[in-house]
């Protein structure tokens, strides 16, 4: 399923096989041009806007931006289970979490709790 879902969508269509993303940094834009932002601390974002903060990753040259905080729906498992959704992705791929951050997200998977920081990216109240 896309990363921009909502638990009202989900529940009214009648497919249940799609991977449901429960913990991930949604890419949010790309761009082949260079972005020249840069931090001077590589622990720091690179930028920030009101009260979100970003990064810059770049792959093969293209630059891609992720928010600091990811988004965790983790607390929503045991519901979308309930309606029989039974696969779920817990991604990793924008950051190296340390192995005590690992077994906390698998715990926090496993009974259906939030995690912090983190945004539930209006999962519950619906896309508007």
């Amino acid at each position: 399923y896309p990363i921009e879902n909502d638990y009202p969508n989900l529940i009214s269509g009648k497919d249940r096989m799609g991977i449901v993303p429960l913990y991930f940094y949604p890419e949010l834009f790309y761009s082949r041009m260079p972005v020249s932002i840069q931090s001077k601390n590589k622990e720091l974002p690179n930028f920030k806007d009101r009260n979100f903060a970003y990064y810059k990753i770049v792959r093969d040259g293209i630059s891609i931006v992720v928010p600091e905080i990811p988004v965790s729906l983790l607390q929503y498992k045991d519901k979308l289970y309930q309606k029989g959704f039974r696969r779920f992705l817990i991604d990793f791929s924008h950051t190296k979490p340390s192995q005590n951050r690992f077994k906390k997200i698998l715990k926090k998977f496993h009974y259906s709790e939030t995690e912090q920081p983190s945004t539930n990216f209006n999962f519950k109240m619906g896309l508007k």
